[in-house]
């Protein structure tokens, strides 16, 4: 269920942000040709200025780069789960391994001289 939570949440966020865009120039047109906020002017601005139609076409866009972005981070969590779980089966055959006090003590200087 996570896996699904992560790509939706960044779709919906790059989808969001990729809704300021059109919505920016929209307002922007609108101010620098002195027209009221409706549906009638912004059809208007579509209509004198066809750039528009690309700029609204950014959350669609944004929305499924950031959805790569979520499978991505979805594959790096496996990932890191996955060398998290190879750690602690690491971490357990050490904890097997006797401990330096058990093993035979080495005389430095002897092996200095080597």
């Amino acid at each position: 269920m996570r896996k699904m939570n992560s790509i939706i949440t960044y779709t919906i966020i790059g989808t969001l942000f990729g809704i300021c865009f059109p919505i920016g120039a929209w307002i922007l047109d609108l101010i620098i040709r002195d027209l009221p906020l409706s549906f009638a002017s912004i059809s208007q601005l579509h209509a004198e200025n066809p750039l528009h139609y690309m700029i609204d076409s950014a959350p669609i866009f944004l929305g499924l780069f950031a959805m790569f972005g979520g499978v991505n981070q979805n594959k790096a969590r496996k990932a890191n789960k996955e060398l998290e779980h190879t750690l602690d089966s690491l971490n357990k055959e050490l904890k097997k391994i006797p401990s330096s006090t058990s093993m035979p003590k080495i005389n430095m200087r002897i092996l200095m001289r080597l």
